[in-house]
């Protein structure tokens, strides 16, 4: 099975796919998107980033595509930050451009990930390095969330 994931964030996108079964998987493709801070700027970037996304996607053909969704915990201090409005805005751009390339796509947080990938929580194989080594030194931390995701919809039961 191969799966697509994006997680935004406020200065740009990892996007990662996934592909494996329930006993082994690999990271054939991952890649981090920059976004401009100012806003001229950015609405290119936001146009530029919805553009990338599909051509991957048709091009990648994946199975599915799991987008991170808002986490409530973003608004717990009762005033939202900029970066929680400009993560939700390329959240909404990343989630049509999956829809638009035909692939069926669905928001899946790291919060829901653990039945999908064993018995430990998504944190703790975040932060295994031995669970990851078999994908090299090239595959780097800051990608890893992301691929939980990934990775729990390619093991989903």
């Amino acid at each position: 099975m191969r799966v697509a994931a994006l997680d935004p964030f406020s200065k740009g996108v990892y996007f990662v796919l996934v592909e494996g079964d329930a006993a082994s998987f690999a990271v054939p493709f991952h890649e981090e998107w920059g976004m401009a801070e100012a806003d001229d700027a950015r609405l290119q970037d936001l146009a530029e980033i919805r553009k990338r996304v599909v051509e991957h996607l048709v091009r990648m053909k994946p199975d599915a595509v799991c987008v991170t969704p808002f986490e409530p915990f973003a608004l717990t201090k009762g005033k939202p930050s900029m970066a929680a409005f400009r993560t939700a805005e390329l959240r909404g751009v990343l989630a049509e451009a999956a829809c638009a390339s035909g692939c069926p796509t669905e928001f899946r947080a790291n919060r829901d990930v653990n039945a999908g990938i064993g018995q430990r929580k998504a944190g703790q194989y975040s932060k295994d390095d031995a669970f990851w080594a078999h994908l090299g030194k090239r595959f780097l931390k800051k990608f890893r969330d992301t691929a939980i995701v990934a990775l729990s919809k390619v093991r989903e039961k």
